[in-house]
């Protein structure tokens, strides 16, 4: 999607330029409705080229940041499954295990869904 926008950018750059000439030509002897039509074309060019370059921009900068956050969270689960004993997810050092049903409750309830307190 990123290099679609990259291209529809480019393609909207050359034939923009490209019509303001045209449409220029086109509209008469009138120096100044030609000169008008040039530039009308060329800044709504210009406005829409940079539109779509900011999109591929912007959708580069999110892949970016996809793969970062990916990475990060491969290395937490990787650290979280080797620091913890007994292979428990990091969940159980921020709670207490119920000592009869096994259930990881939260620090800050005493008594576990089983009915068992702390």
């Amino acid at each position: 999607m990123k290099n679609f926008c990259k291209y529809i950018a480019i393609c909207i750059l050359i034939l923009g330029m490209m019509g303001s000439i045209y449409g220029a030509y086109i509209s008469g002897t009138d120096t100044a409705s030609m000169i008008t039509y040039f530039l009308v074309g060329i800044i709504s060019t210009i406005i829409s080229f940079v539109i779509f370059l900011a999109l591929y921009e912007i959708l580069d900068a999110l892949e970016d940041i996809q793969t970062r956050l990916i990475k990060i969270t491969t290395q937490k689960n990787e650290s979280a499954n080797s620091d913890t004993p007994d292979n428990k997810t990091s969940d159980s050092m921020n709670g207490w295990e119920c000592p009869q049903c096994g259930r990881i409750n939260p620090n800050y309830t005493t008594t576990c869904a089983c009915g068992n307190s702390k």
